[in-house]
């Protein structure tokens, strides 16, 4: 993924409680810029609670973004 769009999607992660939270959010295409730091607004796409994320974060978040299969979890 080399951008996003206003009204794209992508899925965040909160960790709470050593628990990874994944949750779909969408880009509303506003940013607020303070002390040259940016922060990029998206909407919980459930909730319509918004989050603002840096760069970094968003970044971040970019794994989370494909699923792979495992058929089997071996828990030994």
């Amino acid at each position: 993924m080399d951008s996003i769009a206003k009204g794209d999607t992508i899925k965040c992660i909160f960790n709470i409680d050593n628990k990874n939270i994944f949750v779909t959010v969408s880009y509303t295409g506003e940013y607020s810029d303070f002390e040259g730091n940016k922060s990029y607004f998206f909407t919980n796409v459930k909730t319509e609670v918004e989050y603002s994320f840096t760069l970094s974060q968003i970044k971040s978040f970019l794994d989370a973004q494909e699923r792979h299969e495992q058929d089997t979890i071996d828990l030994t």
